[in-house]
C-alpha cells in the first residue's frame, strides 16, 4: 500500500493524505467494521501519532479497538496491537495507569497467543517499559528493555530494525538513570547502523538521533546536541515530520536551561500541528517552562487546535 510505504519513509503528511482518502473510500465500499477498513484506520492513527496529532490518533484507535473487540475478539493480533498503541497515546498524555493496564493486558495475551519472541510481543514489551520509566520505575523498565533486546537479537539478528529500536529504548532508560556515558555509547552505535541499514530519513534513525541529542543535552553538552537537533530538522524538512522534530528540539533546549529557545521551538511544533496539550503539560522535559505565561499560552493554543481538529 502506498500509505504504508510513505510512512515507512517518514513522509507522514503524504501518508496521512493517502490513508485518509483510502479510509473514506473503504468505509463507504467495505463498511466501517470490515477488517481491511480497520487496518487502514489504525495505520492512519499511527501516522497521526507520529505527527503529534494525538487527540485525532486516540479517537481512531479507540473506535477501532471497540469494533475489533466486538467483531474479531480480544485475542486477535490486530486487537492486541491497537491496545498496545492506545497505551502509548495514554502514556503521552500522562495517563500512566491506563497506559500500563492496556499494555500489560496486550503483552500478557501476546506472549500466550503469539509467543515470547514475536515482533508484536517485543514491541509491546518495550512500550510497557516506556510507560514504567515514565512512572519513575527505571530499574524495572531497564530489565524489560534488556530482555526485549536479547530476545530480538536471538530472533532477528543484531542489525534488524526491531533490535535497533530495542537498543535505543534501552539507551533512553539508561539516560534517565543518569548513566549518560553508556547511553551515549549505545545510541551512537545504534545510530551508525541505522544510518547504514535503514537510511538517515527512516523514522527509527531519526528517533535515535534525537535520543542522542537529548542525552547530550542532559550531559551539559548543548552545543553538540543543538547541532544534532538542527541536522534532524533538516532531515524532517524533507520527510514532513517537522512538528515532532521541533518538539524534541524544544525538550532538549528546556533540559539545557535555554528557556527562550525552548519556547520558540515549542511554538514552531504547535504551529506545525503538534497539538496534544495534555502531553505537553505533562512532559517532564518541559518542566522548567512551567509557570511561564508564554508556556501556558502555547498549551492553550495546542488545546484549541486539537479541539477544532476532532470536532
Amino acid at each position: 500500500m502506498v500509505g504504508i510505504a510513505l510512512y515507512s519513509q517518514g513522509r507522514f503528511p503524504e501518508a496521512e493524505k493517502v490513508l485518509t482518502e483510502v479510509l473514506d473510500l473503504e468505509r463507504q465500499v467495505l463498511g466501517p467494521e470490515n477488517r481491511n477498513t480497520l487496518v487502514t484506520a489504525t495505520n492512519l492513527a499511527y501516522v497521526l501519532m507520529k505527527e503529534g496529532k494525538l487527540p485525532e490518533s486516540e479517537k481512531l484507535y479507540r473506535e477501532a479497538l471497540e469494533i475489533q473487540r466486538r467483531t474479531i475478539g480480544s485475542d486477535a493480533p490486530e486487537t492486541l496491537t491497537t491496545m498496545s498503541y492506545l497505551g502509548m497515546i495514554a502514556n503521552a498524555g500522562g495517563h500512566y495507569a491506563e497506559a500500563e493496564k492496556l499494555q500489560r493486558e496486550a503483552l500478557d495475551t501476546q506472549q500466550r497467543v503469539l509467543g515470547p519472541q514475536h515482533s508484536d510481543t517485543l514491541t509491546s514489551m518495550m512500550f510497557l517499559a516506556r510507560t514504567i520509566a515514565k512512572e519513575g520505575r527505571y530499574a524495572e523498565a531497564e530489565k524489560l528493555d534488556r530482555e526485549a533486546l536479547q530476545r530480538s537479537e536471538r530472533a532477528f539478528g543484531s542489525e534488524a530494525e526491531l533490535t535497533l529500536y530495542a537498543a535505543n529504548e534501552l539507551a533512553k532508560v539508561l539516560e534517565h538513570e543518569g548513566q549518560y556515558s553508556e547511553a551515549e555509547k549505545m545510541e551512537r552505535q545504534t545510530l551508525d547502523v541505522q544510518r547504514r541499514v535503514l537510511g538517515p530519513g527512516n523514522p527509527q534513525t531519526t528517533g535515535t538521533a534525537e535520543s542522542l541529542a537529548m542525552t547530550l543535552s542532559r550531559e551539559g553538552r548543548y552545543p553538540d546536541a543543538e547541532k544534532l537537533f538542527q541536522e534532524e530538522i533538516q532531515v524532517a524538512g524533507k520527510t514532513g515530520a517537522l512538528a515532532a522534530a521541533w518538539y524534541n528540539f524544544a525538550c532538549g533546549a528546556a533540559v539545557a536551561g535555554r528557556r527562550d529557545e525552548a519556547l520558540d521551538h515549542l511554538g514552531q511544533a504547535i504551529g506545525l500541528g503538534y497539538n496534544h496539550a495534555d502531553a505537553i503539560a505533562a512532559d517532564e522535559d518541559l518542566k522548567s517552562l512551567h509557570g511561564d505565561p508564554r508556556f501556558d499560552a502555547l498549551v492553550a493554543k495546542a488545546r484549541q487546535v486539537a479541539t477544532a481538529a476532532t470536532q
